[in-house]
């Protein structure tokens, strides 16, 4: 074989692996819709504009603050996720919403009055829409 035959097959190879890479090691690369900085964008605004204020007024003492009850951390959006807790996937089908709501025990917000319509309404809104964080409550 020549040099550049050789050449040929060395660079086939790595696009194979590269597309072996993306379609099945990273597959999450394939399902960022087309609107994911605009849905971002909107969460994180909806973040700063209502939800920061009921997390912290409502949740942070509890699930992220100076403890962490029920391995539900709200101190950052990775330790949100990483809760599970929460379900981009199937946000209305999240256990975090279930609890807010009332649905499920135990009831969140513990010892305290449910969280109004239009609270538990953004809160949903912003997971649908990502759950972004401006910053995080706390650095771990």
């Amino acid at each position: 074989m020549n040099t550049r035959m050789i050449k040929c097959i060395k660079l086939a190879t790595f696009l194979a692996l590269i597309v072996l890479h993306v379609t099945h090691v990273r597959p999450s690369l394939r399902q960022i819709s087309p609107d994911h900085i605009a849905r971002m964008k909107a969460s994180q605004a909806l973040f700063k504009g209502q939800v920061k204020r009921i997390l912290q007024a409502h949740c942070l003492t509890c699930h992220g603050g100076k403890s962490t009850k029920g391995d539900f951390d709200l101190s950052s959006r990775a330790t949100l996720l990483d809760s599970g807790f929460v379900d981009l996937e199937e946000p209305k089908s999240s256990q975090v919403m279930a609890v807010i709501r009332h649905e499920t025990k135990p009831h969140m917000p513990m010892k305290s009055a449910k969280l109004t319509e239009k609270q538990i309404s953004a809160i949903a809104k912003w997971i649908e829409l990502g759950a972004a964080y401006d910053e995080p409550f706390r650095q771990k």
